[in-house]
């Protein structure tokens, strides 16, 4: 697995020159992303402080979502730039580094969220994952551009 990750952007860069990232329906990049990601999921990844986190379809969800998309507009990057950075989720997590751990903020006893700062061109990338106690699995639930790490 670890060849197809270390591939996957040269892979990435070719395809996205044939889609409009800034203008194209999220269904159809939806498509797209399942197809390109599909081999990361139920994979455990670890980053380099050794922590391990699992991608999945809901994971890819929620980095597709308008509100993710949203904060990383809102940081000053573009869509684009936001659906980039989600291609690279394998590198990103790998490098990145744990920087905080919190209860969720609903309340749930058995969840922990973890935060992660990853390098990115001139950005950081932060990467929540959800960890569930109960189930000894920790989820990596969503991705955000951003300036300055906020963690």
């Amino acid at each position: 697995m670890r060849a197809y990750i270390e591939k996957l952007p040269n892979q990435v860069n070719d395809k996205i020159k044939e889609i409009d990232l800034n203008n194209a329906k999220i269904k159809d990049i939806r498509a797209d992303f399942l197809e390109r990601l599909k081999p990361l999921f139920n994979i455990e990844l670890e980053n380099a402080n050794g922590n391990k986190a699992y991608f999945n379809l809901r994971s890819l969800s929620k980095m597709l979502s308008d509100p993710a998309i949203q904060k990383s507009i809102n940081n000053g990057f573009t869509r684009e730039e936001h659906l980039n950075a989600d291609l690279q989720i394998a590198p990103l997590f790998k490098k990145s580094k744990l920087v905080k751990t919190e209860l969720h903020k609903s309340g749930e006893d058995n969840t922990i969220i973890n935060r992660f700062n990853a390098e990115y061109k001139n950005a950081n990338a932060l990467i929540t994952s959800k960890e569930s106690i109960v189930n000894n699995k920790n989820r990596i639930y969503s991705l955000e551009l951003e300036l300055i790490p906020r963690f």
